[in-house]
């Protein structure tokens, strides 16, 4: 499929990810999609003008939230401050009264609604207050300019 017809093809977890960039971004360094960080995937993250790392976890139904639950070693890593300095679920807003007592209290909550406008729940703890390492930041630049480069390459071959 090129690209200009996967552009109208987006997921709602695309979309609210595009959301959360126009959101976000202005308050942001850096934003980032579907990147690998220590081992697991992160939906969409954002390193803020502190240098911490927020991650958001997009979520589309409660069993994909509490399958969730089965990542225990990124969880535990969360919760002993060995992974991100925030974390937010962002969920829609019809089951935020489902969630509410199955997310954890110190993790943050945004909602999205049918029209994908953007609503704070809960804010997260912040878990820890290191800088993103350098070296992470090169990471991401890296791999977002080779995504760049695949990208403009199928526009210009579509």
């Amino acid at each position: 499929m090129a690209y200009k017809e996967k552009i109208t093809a987006c997921t709602s977890e695309e979309i609210v990810a595009n959301k959360l960039f126009i959101h976000l971004g202005s308050h942001a360094q850096f934003c980032i999609e579907n990147y690998y960080y220590k081992g697991f995937q992160i939906d969409f993250a954002v390193i803020n003008n502190y240098g911490y790392i927020i991650e958001y976890e997009i979520k589309t139904n409660l069993k994909d939230i509490k399958n969730d639950f089965k990542k225990v070693v990124k969880h535990s890593m969360i919760n002993n401050g060995k992974f991100v300095n925030k974390f937010v679920y962002v969920i829609p807003y019809n089951l935020v009264n489902e969630s509410i007592n199955i997310l954890p209290k110190q993790y943050g909550i945004l909602s999205y609604d049918e029209n994908f406008n953007l609503k704070n729940i809960n804010n997260s703890k912040i878990f820890h207050k290191n800088e993103v390492n350098p070296v992470i930041i090169h990471d991401i630049l890296l791999k977002s300019y080779k995504r760049y480069k695949k990208i403009r390459k199928e526009i210009n071959n579509g």
